[in-house]
């Protein structure tokens, strides 16, 4: 059975065809400025200090656009990211999740 319906103004596409749309999913940890110098002249191992301090949220973005934030986490010896909030969706706001995806 297809996922695609005729109207009389074209077609039109169920809400299950877009569950498998692949969409471009970060998290960014902090942000700095800095010349480029300084960025092309980090050497392997260099730190560099970030805007947030380790126990702030990361934000959560969902193709281009800020989706919520989360936590990075140790999970099965991987690192993984906790969502904790997921930005209003059409005016409805999420509930927090507790649900772990790979960073």
């Amino acid at each position: 059975m297809s996922d695609a319906h005729v109207t009389p103004h074209g077609p039109t596409l169920d809400g299950r065809s877009m569950l498998d749309v692949p969409v471009r999913f970060w998290a960014e940890l902090g942000r700095v400025k800095m010349p480029i110098g300084s960025a092309v002249g980090l050497a392997e191992g260099s730190v560099v200090d970030l805007d947030r301090k380790p126990e702030e949220p990361v934000d959560v973005y969902l193709n281009g656009s800020h989706f919520g934030t989360g936590r990075l986490i140790m999970a099965d010896g991987e690192w993984a990211l906790q969502l904790e909030m997921v930005d209003a969706i059409d005016g409805v706001e999420q509930a927090s999740s507790t649900s772990s995806e790979p960073a």
